[in-house]
């Protein structure tokens, strides 16, 4: 998706009425014709939401000692945020180094019988062993025994690392905290699962609004947005970059989401905007403001200003909105006509 960009406000043609020169004499206003673009736009109302949320909970129980970031912190992948208290997560590990310990002990002296067992067993051609079959078999299941208690021990002390790691709780990818929900001296569990903290992906949002179903040729992934958020500013634009497949049955509407870069952290998610989809677009085409039409018989006038009088000369339309109107027959570029006053 190409990156968000003003639009420069709401008028329906941007670079159309930036162009126009407007004059003030007394109660006359003046717009000359020029070309430009006309959109047809379909207002709706959107929600920015975090492309991620996630509820924080601890791998392991035990009671937070300390809580290192609050809401509104900015956080990095693997960054900590909350602490468990290890103490007796440490003391597991102590044990199971123990553990290791003597089952190498083992292990090493089982390894050692097998061998001597072995030379005595595994003679020259034509010797005879020096001890029996059974002895040697023996020592050789002792061997394996020790070695697979070697190997568990090596495991339940992996584990017991694992866990007293876990006592430290790392943020999952760059977020924002949005929610913190827990102090510490507070015990906590992994089942049923204490929630510590919730963070949110704000880097980019994403703003999903819905339209009804008899929209679904008109938009599509690439359609031009523009909205506006009160309090943060107007006149943003963007694109589709994903229509729902399903319908809402009991709307019949489409649910399109625009996705919202954030990297200046100027939205927030939940806030509402007003958003008008782009559905048809004529370019290069002459454009009055609609305010310039008057109704006529059998169709629509404009008062053209030429000199120092005016006439009134009948036009043909094309694609209109609220701002503008795209002009087919009766108007020239550089055209000047008269605008009704604003007082």
């Amino acid at each position: 998706m190409k990156s968000m960009r003003r639009a420069g406000g709401w008028t329906a043609l941007a670079l159309v009425l930036a162009s126009w020169t407007t004059a003030q004499a007394e109660d006359t206003r003046i717009a000359e014709v020029r070309r430009g673009a006309v959109r047809e736009r379909i207002p709706a109302t959107g929600v920015l939401l975090a492309r991620r949320t996630t509820k924080l909970g601890p791998q392991v129980s035990g009671r937070v000692l300390e809580v290192l970031v609050d809401v509104g912190a900015e956080v990095h992948e693997k960054d900590p945020v909350v602490r468990l208290d290890p103490a007796m997560f440490e003391i597991e590990v102590a044990q199971r180094e123990a553990e290791l310990a003597a089952a190498q002990a083992s292990l090493d002296e089982a390894e050692a019988e097998f061998q001597r067992m072995r030379a005595l067993w595994e003679k020259p051609e034509g010797q005879e062993p020096s001890i029996p079959r059974k002895q040697f078999d023996d020592a050789k299941a002792r061997q394996a025994g020790a070695t697979a208690r070697h190997r568990q021990a090596q495991e339940t002390l992996r584990l017991a690392n694992e866990r007293l790691a876990e006592t430290t709780v790392r943020a999952p990818y760059d977020a924002v905290v949005s929610k913190r929900l827990v102090d510490p001296g507070e015990p906590v569990t992994s089942a049923p699962i204490v929630h510590l903290l919730e963070v949110q992906d704000v880097k980019a949002l994403h703003l999903e609004f819905s339209l009804p179903q008899d929209l679904l040729a008109s938009v599509r992934k690439g359609s031009i947005v523009e909205f506006d958020v009160e309090g943060v500013g107007q006149g943003f634009e963007g694109q589709v970059a994903f229509v729902f497949p399903a319908i809402e049955e009991s709307t019949r509407s489409f649910r399109c989401r625009v996705v919202v870069p954030n990297d200046d952290a100027r939205y927030r998610p939940g806030l509402l905007a007003r958003v008008r989809v782009v559905v048809r677009v004529v370019e290069g085409v002459v454009v009055v403001p609609r305010e310039a039409l008057s109704p006529a018989a059998g169709g629509w006038e404009v008062h053209v200003v030429e000199g120092d009088h005016e006439v009134a000369r009948a036009v043909k339309i094309g694609l209109a909105t609220d701002e503008a109107v795209e002009v087919l027959e009766g108007l020239m570029e550089g055209d000047r006509v008269r605008l009704p006053s604003q007082r």
